[in-house]
């Protein structure tokens, strides 16, 4: 496996065709064809089906092309990484989050930690949380904020905050003029749940329902609040969900309320454990606590 055979096939992917992967690389397309060709007499499988003069991924060429694309993508990670080197900037912070806490909180909290340290290059990367675990491990990234995993030896976490779960109303919903909601509330309510996988398990969720013998209406699942608050923003249902994106889908008409009695999940801040914590990366640490402290996620911070 040659890397001038994988160039031809990320080409042709990202281009669709053997002609635009041809100009990409300066070659002929019998080239690319025959570096193709070679490359799936290597592998053992074919990357492509052939039909009336067009080609289309097969099933293990897109398998394939999944785990190449990390290996462009850490290129790509090394050219930043090099362009900063050129620049002369003081220090590097890679940091990787959940998406909720990556569109919300962090912004925030780079805002202020770039007030004293302006010469800062900062990679923040959204992520689910096994990713961000490898993330950690492979040395990608230097700390990394989600929900809290059971003990693993390779990562140190330390406890960032219990978050609460606020309550995610449609616009113009009947609840939405109550202070409060109570679980009673959500009787014969379309609920969009959050859908318990091997990354994370909502078992505060499922107690609740079977705790207060609530009956709702099942249309609804996902593994992304983004992706159930816009599901929420659309009317089709409400949601119990993590409250640190909360205010940027109340500018959008998501009407957000406290519930109780309370649902709530640790989240963690996390390190490698095999590598010294960064003076940087401690300050950005206590930046962020700080800006917990005086902005619970769920409230409105100035300016918000």
């Amino acid at each position: 496996m040659h890397i001038r055979q994988l160039e031809a096939f990320h080409a042709t992917m990202i281009t669709g065709t053997i002609t635009k992967a041809a100009k990409m690389l300066y070659v002929s397309q019998p080239s690319v064809s025959r570096l193709i060709s070679n490359l799936e007499e290597e592998l053992g499988f074919s990357l492509f089906e052939r039909k009336k003069r067009r080609l289309y991924p097969t099933a293990e060429g897109v398998k394939f092309y999944s785990e190449l694309k990390k290996v462009y993508d850490s290129i790509d990670s090394l050219k930043n990484y090099a362009v900063t080197i050129k620049d002369k900037k003081e220090s590097f912070l890679r940091i990787s989050a959940t998406p909720a806490i990556a569109i919300s909180l962090l912004p925030k909290a780079i805002k202020i930690f770039k007030q004293s340290h302006p010469h800062t290059y900062i990679t923040l990367n959204s992520r689910g949380p096994t990713r961000i675990m490898t993330d950690l491990m492979e040395n990608r990234c230097d700390i990394a904020f989600c929900n809290t995993r059971a003990y693993m030896p390779e990562i140190v976490q330390e406890k960032l905050i219990d978050a609460e779960c606020v309550c995610a109303l449609p616009p113009e919903h009947r609840l939405g003029d109550k202070e409060i909601i109570r679980p009673e509330d959500l009787n014969g309510e379309t609920l969009v749940e959050l859908d318990s996988s091997r990354e994370f398990f909502w078992e505060h969720h499922t107690k609740l329902f079977e705790m207060n013998g609530i009956s709702i209406n099942r249309g609804y699942s996902t593994q992304r609040s983004f992706a159930a608050y816009s599901l929420v923003l659309e009317g089709l249902g409400l949601a119990i969900i993590e409250p640190f994106s909360a205010g940027l889908w109340e500018k959008l008409g998501v009407v957000v309320k406290p519930f109780h009695p309370p649902i709530r999940y640790p989240y963690s801040v996390s390190f490698p454990s095999e590598k010294a914590k960064s003076g940087q990366a401690l300050v950005f640490v206590n930046t962020v606590k700080e800006y917990l402290k005086n902005n619970p996620p769920g409230s409105h911070p100035p300016g918000s």
